[in-house]
């Protein structure tokens, strides 16, 4: 096992333990395709993290601003849920609601 994959089973276990003592009602579905917790569903509310650069820059950065960029560039997004037919949409205002911010 190299270091990336000992990464992901850390996270793995990390976003397991969060979803189990938070009683969280999404799962996680990860830039390798597996979903936390393992058997939550392909069709079930969740947050899908592209790649592991997205957790990076949220320690690195914790501030809406960086939330928001990882989402504008779908790095980070909503699945299976209310906003996931209007995404492209919601990116859009987002990335507009940036670009006014920073003018």
């Amino acid at each position: 096992m190299d270091s990336n994959d000992k990464r992901l089973a850390a996270l793995r276990r990390l976003l397991a333990e969060a979803h189990e003592k938070l009683g969280l009602k999404l799962g996680f579905r990860l830039w390798d395709g597996s979903m936390v917790p393992e058997a939550w569903p392909q069709d079930g509310l969740g947050i899908a993290i592209a790649d592991p650069g997205v957790l990076a820059a949220l320690l690195r950065r914790p501030k809406l601003d960086t939330l928001l960029n990882l989402h504008v560039s779908d790095r980070l997004a909503i699945i299976n849920g209310p906003t996931s037919a209007s995404s492209a949409r919601i990116r859009s205002i987002l990335a507009q609601t940036l670009a006014l911010a920073r003018a």
